[in-house]
């Protein structure tokens, strides 16, 4: 007999075949639904102070890009070719600046350029976004950015930096 820490005795001998199935599909489900939630990571947000960094990620992680954009200008952010097929973009949008003391701010106003991808499998891979207006086809883009994107399982754990971080994989999420 064993004791557990609220002082009920468990006789783990006495348990039937059909407990002991029940037990097993209990915990088996337990810890898939733990394991479910322990590879959903928190999105690693990067801006223009990461430009040409290098980021390590576990897959299956969402990769948010952040660029101050002025669209009124014509200029707006776009992904250099080809994207590889360790992202996926989920989403592109523009977002508006925001209101200053309730008062909106005025004509040419940047805001941000926001991308979302998601990352599949394991590998390295770079993204290269480019700035320049969409009719200027020959001309090279006024702003770049460049990322070196690791994409790893444990026991790398998310980093933005220039170097990946090793840490225990108990604290990775």
């Amino acid at each position: 007999m064993m004791k557990n820490t609220s002082g009920v005795l468990w006789n783990t001998q006495r348990l039937t075949g059909r407990q002991k199935l029940c037990l097993s599909i209990f915990l088996g489900f337990l810890f898939i639904f733990a394991s479910a939630f322990r590879s959903a990571s928190v999105p690693v947000i990067l801006t223009q102070a990461n430009n040409s960094n290098q980021v390590t990620v576990a897959p299956n992680t969402l990769i948010v890009v952040r660029l101050p954009s002025n669209v009124s200008t014509g200029y707006s952010w776009s992904i250099a070719p080809p994207l590889s097929s360790l992202l996926r973009l989920q989403s592109q949008h523009y977002i508006n600046p925001t209101s200053i003391a309730g008062k909106t701010p005025p004509p040419g106003t940047p805001g941000m350029e926001e991308f979302t991808f998601l990352t599949r499998g394991l590998g390295n891979t770079q993204l290269h976004l480019i700035y320049k207006q969409a009719w200027e086809t020959m001309q090279p883009p006024a702003q770049t950015f460049y990322v070196i994107i690791h994409i790893q399982a444990s026991p790398y754990c998310i980093t933005a930096s220039s170097k990946p971080k090793h840490v225990w994989p108990l604290f990775c999420s």
